[in-house]
């Protein structure tokens, strides 16, 4: 894993992360984190969008809870 994913890494969604979410996003979490994923971030700048990571692979979820396993977005690296 790369270092600016790592440092991004949490074992558990900070409370006030999860309270962003939908309860529809909060779900669709659960379901890939019993595949190892973990909430990294909510980019609100593109409307409440929650961006997970499992090792290098991200994926999004929509505030319907709809999973996208190849999103196209760009992480900024950690200085």
């Amino acid at each position: 894993m790369s270092a600016s994913l790592t440092e991004r890494r949490q074992q558990q969604p900070s409370p006030q992360l999860w309270n962003e979410l939908t309860p529809a996003q909060k779900m669709a979490l659960y379901h890939v984190s019993q595949y190892g994923f973990e909430l990294l971030f909510i980019r609100h700048s593109m409307r409440g969008l929650a961006i997970a990571a499992l090792d290098e692979r991200l994926l999004t979820i929509d505030r319907r809870g709809h999973i996208d396993p190849q999103p196209r977005i760009t992480l900024r690296p950690l200085h």
